[in-house]
């Protein structure tokens, strides 16, 4: 006697509810291995994801590196100016400045 035989009910009703029961499990165990693959897909693009958005915080604290040296810069180059327009020697020559852009 085949397992199938021996573990069919003789009720036709019965045979009927097995036989969905058989397919439910079936239908559950195909969604679960696709749930399973899409796990999977998800935890792979997951990582690439993280791997990017290290290189792209690595890059922006970087970038403020760079921002603050400039921001550095900037004010020496404005401080350094700021000392020359106060020098008597760019006071007076500030006549001969203004006659250069007249012309």
């Amino acid at each position: 006697m085949s397992e199938s035989a021996r573990d069919a009910p003789s009720d036709p009703e019965a045979s009927r509810e097995v036989a969905r029961l058989r397919r439910d499990v079936s239908d559950a165990r195909e969604r679960s291995r696709r749930s399973a693959e899409r796990v999977v897909e998800v935890e792979q693009i997951l990582a690439v994801v993280q791997a990017r958005s290290q290189m792209l915080e690595q890059s922006l604290e970087e970038q403020r590196g760079l921002a603050a040296e400039l921001g550095q810069r900037i004010e020496r180059a404005d401080s350094v100016m700021a000392a020359m327009q106060r020098s008597l020697s760019w006071r007076v020559t500030a006549p001969l400045r203004a006659l250069k852009r007249r012309r």
